[in-house]
Order: C-alpha cells, then sequence, then structure tokens
C-alpha cells in the first residue's frame, strides 16, 4: 500500500521542517504544491527524503488589486499528482499541524486496516505551545474529527474556496473511520502573538473587514493533556 502526504505551501520555513521531520519515516512519497514561495520553504523541503516539489501558483483575484492563492485548485492538483504517482492513500494537512506521538507510531497500522475509505481525527487547536482552545474540538462536549486522510478511491468534490477548504461530499459517521484520543492532531495556528496578526491581516484582506483574534472567538483554553505530544 502506498501512502502519500499532501500539501500545499507559501512562505512555510518555519513550520515545513517540523511536518516533514514527523511524517518522511512513515509515508512512501511526499508532494508539495508551492504557491510561489519567496522564503526558504523549497530548500528545507528538498533535503528531505520522498520529497518533490512542483511550482505551482494559483492566483484568484478576492478583490480590486488583491491576488490570493485558491486552496481550491490546489489540492484539486495534488489529487491529480497522488493519483499519477500511484498513491492508495493521501494524507492532507497544514504545515503547522502534526500527528501526535500515537497517532505517528501507528500510522501505517491505522491507514491499512481502515474498513472505510476515509479517516477522522481530532485536530487539537495549540496557542502557544502547551495550551488549547477545548471549545473547537469539543464544541459539544464531544470531540469532532478533521478529515486527515482518505483512500484514492474517494473523490473529493470540493466548493471552490480560496483559503478555506470545503469538501462537499464528505461522508457520514456510518461510513468514515473516527479516531478518538489519545490519537490527535496538534495544530500551531497560534504559536505567537506575531504569527497571530500576520494571519488575522491575511484574513482582514481576504474578508475586507476586521476580524477576530484567537483569543476572542476561541472559547476556554485548557493545557494540553498528556496524551496531546509530539
Amino acid at each position: 500500500m502506498k501512502i502519500v502526504l499532501c500539501l500545499n505551501v507559501l512562505n512555510e520555513e518555519k513550520n515545513i521542517g517540523r511536518i516533514l521531520s514527523a511524517y518522511h519515516d512513515l509515508v512512501d512519497e511526499i508532494l508539495i504544491v508551492d504557491g510561489g514561495s519567496d522564503d526558504r520553504t523549497k530548500d528545507i523541503a528538498l533535503s528531505y527524503p520522498k520529497v518533490s516539489v512542483d511550482l505551482y501558483p494559483a492566483y484568484t483575484e478576492v478583490r480590486d488589486g488583491l491576488f490570493l492563492n485558491n486552496i481550491t485548485r490546489h489540492v484539486e492538483y495534488l489529487c491529480e499528482w497522488a493519483e499519477e504517482v500511484g498513491a492508495d492513500w493521501v494524507i492532507y494537512d497544514d504545515c503547522d499541524c502534526i500527528p501526535n506521538f500515537l497517532l505517528k507510531k501507528q500510522i501505517r497500522f491505522v491507514i491499512e486496516t481502515s474498513l472505510f475509505n476515509a479517516i477522522f481525527v481530532p485536530r487539537l487547536y495549540v496557542y502557544g505551545t502547551d495550551k488549547h482552545f477545548v471549545n473547537m474540538v469539543k464544541p459539544f462536549d464531544e470531540y469532532v474529527g478533521s478529515l486527515w486522510a482518505w483512500n484514492t478511491k474517494f473523490k473529493l468534490e470540493l466548493r471552490e474556496s480560496i483559503r478555506h477548504l470545503t469538501i462537499t461530499n464528505l461522508p457520514d459517521k456510518h461510513n468514515r473511520t473516527e479516531l478518538f484520543p489519545p490519537y490527535c492532531l496538534l495544530h500551531y495556528f497560534a504559536p505567537d502573538e506575531e504569527t497571530i496578526q500576520r494571519k488575522m491581516q491575511m484574513q482582514r484582506d481576504l474578508v475586507g473587514h476586521e476580524v477576530q483574534h484567537p483569543l476572542q472567538f476561541g472559547g476556554t483554553l485548557e493545557n494540553l493533556p498528556d496524551w496531546a505530544k509530539e
């Protein structure tokens, strides 16, 4: 069984090494679509084994004179590329998100024994390095999973979206493998104030108005559980 990690990137030199270090011994190939990075993202990526990088700017005008990379086109490109290299399963995630130690330890077992074509895993949204917004992963006091991996037989149907991946044919709970803690993904989306402000500015550019800080919309902060470690 061939398992391929797919990533789309743009100026991810701070994160690319961490995610590639987490996965490079666990998957068979890594495909990266770069939207036009002008930092060291590509050089760092190509220093890892099994990595291929393809430059693919997919710009969409969101307002007069403002162009942003279109994530839908990037993911469609990655899915086609994964099939071309013979992938049986695709793992896809953001560059600032990695599997926790237990998921890393059992990645191949989890995928190879899945009875369904899609695997969902809870995503902990990390603030700083040791806290997370518990309401974002447990909005109704139960852990909610995010799509993490799928069999290439499962064809994603995507709604056109520039910055957020919107999949319109997600399988229901009876037709997917759902993992629960102690399996999880660690999403370091708010590691420091500089990164938060940069992302907020990107979102302002996209929507054209003020946006909230994570501390305003994230809800309750809790320490990361013992099982939520790299």
